[in-house]
């Protein structure tokens, strides 16, 4: 066991050091080994298409709704 001045004990009697464990290299069975991005079903996807797929009617609704009331307040803050 470290000594006390390098460790912390909570009051549930679990003790933790002061300082992290050396590390050391990851290995090779914990590496994940697949190419990362789309596959071929979402390329067949626009922008517009995986946008409406991800954000629902009511998304829409409040970021339009908070559009246009920073509109109108940067509006009557420029004076336009």
């Amino acid at each position: 066991m470290p000594p006390l001045a390098d460790v912390y004990h909570s009051p549930d009697s679990t003790v933790w050091n002061k300082t992290p464990l050396p590390s050391s290299q990851t290995r090779s069975y914990n590496i994940i080994r697949e190419s990362g991005g789309p596959n071929r079903i979402t390329t067949l996807y626009t922008r517009t298409d995986t946008f409406n797929a991800l954000v629902t009617p009511e998304m829409k609704r409040i970021i339009i709704r908070s559009f246009k009331t920073c509109q109108v307040r940067h509006k009557s803050v420029l004076g336009v």
